[in-house]
């Protein structure tokens, strides 16, 4: 039981995290972007 908790909070997490660094990847092409 405890395990499948951990493996689930660590999806989450997992999942959290990517997409903040692809929110983040695609502010910093934008501002490339623009500034060329």
């Amino acid at each position: 039981m405890k395990l499948k908790k951990i493996g689930k909070i660590a999806v989450v997490i997992a999942a959290s995290t990517a997409l903040v660094t692809t929110l983040i990847n695609d502010k910093k092409n934008k501002e490339s972007t623009s500034n060329e």
